[in-house]
């Protein structure tokens, strides 16, 4: 058997980066439990023509890389197409993506490098492991990850491994390697992709290395800044993202009954880093003939696309807003709260976006994902809510008008990816 292992050198990436992977390949026996019972030796990797007694190779294996990099539209939703040079149909390449995607789907290229080997008929002994490394370039223009109902934009490392054992016919298997993107450029305008892609000729600056002498990966975060580097061109708009999150402009929403204000919200900042949390506040007033006694929380990301993108049939309600010409064609729930406010002269609340794999808002000519928080407000009269105070009642009589407040947010990518675990999650896979 072969056990294959890939890491990425980060958790994420911005357009313009360079990007490693990290593969080790390693020859187990044949035995149901020998993967977890095997550990990584220290990894030899002398890919040239060493003294070797053929009788105990027990594989030999070959790797070819690609980066792939498409567009994939459901067409039973949308009736887009990726276009270039004054209107021609985008290229359809259902060769790029994994045999799992329906066939209602339209898969387009966006950037594709050219095969590129990382081992060519590498022999292994049982237990032995083999160690390889390979950077690349990503365009400046990529849109983010993206995975909705209508459409995903997806970034991938494709491993083809071709292994054999002494006697035996080749077998071959395809290895898909996700690369999370995020486009800090896609939240403040608009990604126009028929202006860029498909991108033929754009160079991936592959580079393949062989560690000398042999070492084990993980080596210290500034020696991996040194060698792969950050692309300058995300400098900018991760700059611009940053600041963008940083300004706290507080707004206050005020909550009136019989043109009395009983509750204030108050938002320290609309835009929000992933990694940071959103910050607010319930601010009752005394005095008034109704009461707050609790807010129902709904965190909600919306996918939105142009009404003439829809497929004649499927039907989608507005995104409000005045200046907004998109619909929506998906809404996802991502958290929901309760907040108390019975006996409270004010309720600090404080929403996490910790989530590394929360999307960021994204604009493009295809799709819009559009944050927002929704709140709906509980409510009773005061005296009612005296008498349940004082236990004259065992229920509170909520009204059954619920006012709602949807407060739209902005979520920006993390202004760096050294700000988080340099790491990526670790692919491993059994032939």
């Amino acid at each position: 058997m072969l056990l294959l292992r890939a890491t990425l050198h980060r958790k994420w990436y911005a357009p313009g980066d360079n990007i490693k992977a990290e593969v080790e390949f390693q020859c187990l026996a044949n035995e149901p439990n020998s993967a977890l019972k095997s550990r990584f030796r220290d990894v030899g990797n002398s890919f040239g023509a060493p003294v070797i007694d053929n009788s105990s190779i027990s594989i030999t294996a070959s790797i070819t890389g690609r980066v792939v990099c498409t567009c994939v539209v459901d067409s039973r939703l949308l009736q887009y197409a990726l276009a270039w040079d004054k209107g021609n149909v985008a290229q359809h390449c259902p060769e790029l993506v994994d045999e799992s995607t329906s066939s209602d789907c339209r898969v387009y290229k966006l950037c594709c490098s050219d095969d590129f080997a990382l081992a060519q008929d590498i022999p292994l002994r049982l237990g032995e492991t083999k160690a390889v490394s390979v950077t690349f370039a990503v365009p400046d223009s990529l849109p983010p990850s993206y995975k909705g109902r209508c459409l995903r934009f997806c970034h991938t490392l494709l491993l083809k491994v071709s292994y054999h054992g002494e006697g035996e016919p080749t077998s071959s298997s395809n290895v898909r390697i996700p690369i999370s993107v995020f486009s800090p450029q896609s939240v403040l305008s608009p990604l126009l992709l028929p202006l860029c892609f498909p991108m033929d000729n754009f160079n991936f600056r592959v580079r393949i290395c062989v560690p000398d002498p042999p070492q084990p990966f993980g080596v210290d975060e500034h020696e991996l800044n040194d060698v792969v580097g950050s692309g300058l061109s995300c400098r900018r708009p991760n700059f611009i993202a940053s600041h963008l999150a940083k300004q706290r402009t507080p707004l206050e929403f005020p909550l009136s009954f019989a043109g009395d204000v009983v509750l204030t919200v108050v938002v320290s900042s609309t835009t929000v880093m992933i990694g940071s949390s959103l910050r607010a506040a319930f601010l009752p007033r005394d005095g008034c003939t109704s009461r707050v006694v609790m807010v129902q929380g709904v965190l909600e990301m919306l996918e939105c696309t142009f009404p003439e993108h829809l497929q004649r049939g499927v039907t989608c309600h507005e995104l409000p807003g005045e200046e907004s010409r998109l619909v929506v064609t998906q809404t996802s729930v991502v958290e929901e709260f309760e907040w108390n406010l019975i006996g409270r002269s004010s309720v600090p609340i404080s929403i996490p976006f910790s989530n590394i794999n929360y999307y960021a808002s994204m604009q493009t000519d295809a799709v819009t994902t559009c944050w927002q928080l929704r709140l709906r407000f509980l409510w009773c009269s005061a005296s009612r809510l005296k008498e349940f105070s004082s236990g004259f009642r065992s229920q509170l009589p909520v009204e059954e008008e619920q006012p709602e407040l949807v407060v739209p947010l902005t979520v920006v990518p993390p202004p760096n990816p050294g700000h988080i675990p340099r790491k990526g999650i670790t692919l491993e896979v059994i032939f």
